[in-house]
């Protein structure tokens, strides 16, 4: 969402506001960077697919632990329902507090 633009003298400035971040990282989880981010951002909400449950944990301890965010929803999803693989991922999503 742009919340404002402003024109001065020939510099257009343009504010944006982030609202929700959607977050789908790499077996190894989120790095420090995109943590700090993150908190910095300002985004009300954070939705984060995992495909690895571990660093996901880790990271929401980082997040939540941090008491800027809460733990809204969480669900599974089987994405190979009618199959033998069994390969889920992990959906939660965060508010700031």
């Amino acid at each position: 969402m742009v919340l404002a633009t402003v024109v001065t003298h020939q510099l257009l400035v343009v504010v944006v506001v982030v609202v929700v971040v959607v977050v789908d990282p790499a077996r190894a989880g989120l790095s420090r960077g995109v943590v700090q981010y993150l908190l910095q951002c300002g985004a009300q909400r954070v939705v984060y697919v995992s495909c690895n449950a571990a660093t996901q944990a880790r990271d929401l301890q980082l997040l939540c632990g941090s008491g800027m965010f809460r733990l809204s929803s969480w669900a599974c999803v089987d994405l190979f329902p009618q199959t033998d693989v069994a390969h889920v991922e992990t959906v939660v999503v965060l508010n700031r507090v």
